[in-house]
């Protein structure tokens, strides 16, 4: 079966001559462009010397790039393909390539659209490329790791579900669990996991771990957690990962359990309660838009929370 490559230049240029041609598909080519880059409003391909796209952008303004290294036109090799009205599948090396991070997330999301009706494989290196959505919605992460000089092996993520209180449970208090520094995971090694954001934010202040040691994101956000994230560890192939846990009864048994299901890493426990000292504090009683296990209230008790997001959604999106 034949696949082919988003980089073939000769494929671009006769495509997009191709869309210029008819207003009907250059209409809807621009506006799956402006899915990914907003401000894009035309384009006209030309010849001086060597080959060129001229482009223009919502400011009036017109900019001119060849059919080489400009993020705009990686862009274009992209949207080309999946423009194209074919189900051959489609390999994509990089594509995050100069492209900041909110195009690429843009981008990603093109890319899922399409991979609805074709099969899409992309070899990336920026995390902005891993969505636990998608792999929820079916999606295949693989990652390779080089095995000395001699081998590499694959480890395939194919479902959540080994991972599902990691990632979800009452972690909508901390968003950032599987964001962007989370995600690291599925690129680097040596990864070390402590339980919340104040042991991360305290054991880089003081410096003292290597550079080569990963900290896991914010923390794994409790102890309970810990099992979820060697489960995640171990299942990407991580070679070597570590916890740290709190002293405490629960905690030494939590140690013992991880001893035994994953003696490939390494758990270690302080002698003290905490990272730092803390004094016994009270919260004062608030009332929300959401109640106290984070679900959103009844339409009759949510006040203006409808209308301030209105505002907001009109006022980002003039």
């Amino acid at each position: 079966m034949e696949v082919r490559g988003y980089h073939q230049d000769a494929f671009l240029s006769s495509a997009l001559e191709s869309i210029e041609k008819n207003e009907n598909d250059y209409r809807n080519f621009i506006s799956l462009v402006r899915k990914v880059l907003p401000t894009f409003t035309s384009f006209a391909t030309g010849y001086e010397e060597e080959k060129f796209i001229e482009y223009g952008t919502s400011d009036g303004k017109k900019h001119r790039a060849d059919f080489l290294g400009d993020g705009v036109i990686s862009v274009l090799r992209i949207l080309t393909h999946l423009h194209a009205e074919t189900q051959r599948p489609l390999v994509m090396d990089e594509p995050e390539l100069s492209l900041h991070p909110l195009a690429q997330k843009r981008l990603l999301k093109v890319i899922a659209e399409n991979a609805t009706k074709r099969q899409i494989i992309i070899s990336t290196h920026s995390p902005y490329f891993v969505s636990w959505d998608y792999i929820r919605n079916g999606a295949v992460v693989n990652k390779i790791t080089k095995i000395g000089d001699a081998k590499s092996e694959i480890h395939s993520l194919r479902s959540d579900q080994n991972y599902e209180k990691l990632l979800n449970g009452a972690n909508w208090q901390q968003p950032f669990l599987m964001d962007v520094v989370a995600k690291e995971i599925f690129f680097h090694d040596n990864f070390l996991f402590v339980e919340g954001q104040e042991d991360v934010g305290l054991l880089k202040q003081d410096g003292r771990l290597h550079d080569e040691i990963n900290l896991f994101g914010y923390g794994v956000r409790g102890k309970d957690a810990f099992k979820f994230a060697l489960k995640l560890a171990n299942d990407l192939g991580v070679k070597n990962a570590a916890v740290i846990l709190d002293m405490g009864e629960s905690e030494s048994q939590i140690k013992a359990s991880l001893e035994q299901d994953f003696p490939q890493y390494k758990v270690v426990q302080w002698e003290k309660e905490d990272i730092r000292d803390k004094e016994e504090y009270r919260s004062k009683a608030k009332n929300g838009y959401f109640t106290t296990k984070g679900e959103k209230k009844p339409a009759e008790e949510l006040g203006d929370y409808n209308e301030k997001i209105r505002l907001l959604n009109e006022y980002f999106g003039s």
